[in-house]
């Protein structure tokens, strides 16, 4: 189960690190870890390297660590620049490091893109999660 979601775990589609949904660019690393959503984590120590999610829906999560040595993202939603979040807050795995706002209900792609921070840590990507409103699956979202 994912911090945070315990009482709505229902109501999120979760992809892995796995999905073709999920594109990463650049020289990112898929990490064996037990904390991790599906034990696998992908994690970037470099520099602009990128995540991108499509879906069609109205929100999103992204879930990854919160660590000390743990580095930041730029996040773009449908090309426009979000905001920066740093992620070196006190450890906590599959932590939702962003929720997104409610968006219109339509294709979003979702891009975060690893920043330079002090000493260059690296940062995690475990699962994305879009809010679902159906009970049948496969009306609930699209990839």
């Amino acid at each position: 189960m994912i911090l945070g979601d315990h009482n709505y775990d229902e109501l999120w589609a979760k992809l892995d690190d796995t999905s073709h949904a999920v594109k990463f660019k650049g020289s990112w690393e898929r990490i064996e870890a037990i904390s991790a959503f599906f034990n696998s984590e992908m994690v970037s120590k470099t520099t602009g390297d990128a995540a991108e999610f499509s879906f069609i829906g109205a929100r999103f999560k992204v879930f990854g660590q919160l660590g000390r040595q743990i580095g930041s993202f730029e996040v773009y939603v449908d090309g426009k620049y979000i905001e920066t979040i740093r992620c070196n807050y006190p450890p906590v795995p599959q932590s939702p490091i962003y929720p997104s706002w409610v968006l219109t209900n339509g294709k979003h792609v979702i891009k975060l893109v690893k920043t330079e921070t002090e000493f260059n840590r690296q940062v995690t990507i475990e699962v994305f999660a879009v809010e679902v409103r159906s009970n049948n699956y496969k009306t609930r979202c699209k990839f």
